[in-house]
């Protein structure tokens, strides 16, 4: 048992390192059975579809990440101000990490059903993430006018996205800390009405 853990781990820290070379559009599946020491069979053996793969691959970069240890920070934030730079900061650290998984499943999702099914998960899961963000700021009645808890959580979920880090920081050269100050500002400037009470 222990060792088919193993097995499953190597495999999944593979399908991570073949994601980050290049072309980074889908899982090489021989390529992943090079790295990890095992035949192509043998991968099948642990996932049924290339679709699965990359999902569990996705499941095991948020492991790695130790994805609830980082969101801590925004659940301890005392003001909306502090709210909107700890998510941009968990953005800054998160989406670098999941870049070649997203554009991955971005490449096959629209050929590939489950491919699809997860992807919508997952949107699913960052767009809760972001509902969350916009009730505490209601209840703190920080929103500013024409915003509902909805439409803010639906931008910050738009603003969450890979693409636009992609954008910032491959394109354009942005380092952490001038997205994190960027997207903060945007944020506050978007969303927020009067002044923290803090």
């Amino acid at each position: 048992m222990s060792s088919d853990r193993d097995t499953r781990t190597r495999i999944l820290d593979a399908a991570v390192a073949t994601l980050d070379e290049s072309p980074p559009h889908v899982i090489n599946v021989k390529r992943v059975a090079q790295l990890s020491f095992v035949s192509r069979q043998a991968i099948y053996l642990h996932f049924r579809s290339r679709a699965e793969l990359l999902v569990a691959t996705a499941r095991h970069v948020d492991d790695r990440l130790d994805l609830e240890r980082h969101l801590q920070p925004l659940r301890r934030a005392r003001s909306a101000e502090e709210l909107l730079k700890r998510n941009a900061e968990f953005l800054a650290t998160y989406n670098p990490l999941l870049y070649a998984v997203v554009r991955a499943a971005d490449a096959m999702r629209r050929s590939d059903p489950e491919v699809a099914r997860a992807w919508n998960d997952r949107l699913a899961h960052r767009r809760q993430g972001a509902y969350e963000i916009a009730r505490r700021l209601a209840e703190w009645r920080r929103l500013g006018p024409g915003w509902t808890r909805r439409s803010a959580g639906d931008w910050l979920t738009a603003q969450a996205s890979v693409k636009v880090w992609e954008e910032l920081v491959m394109d354009l050269g942005y380092s952490r800390r001038r997205y994190v100050a960027l997207m903060t500002r945007a944020a506050t400037a978007a969303l927020l009405a009067g002044r923290s009470e803090s």
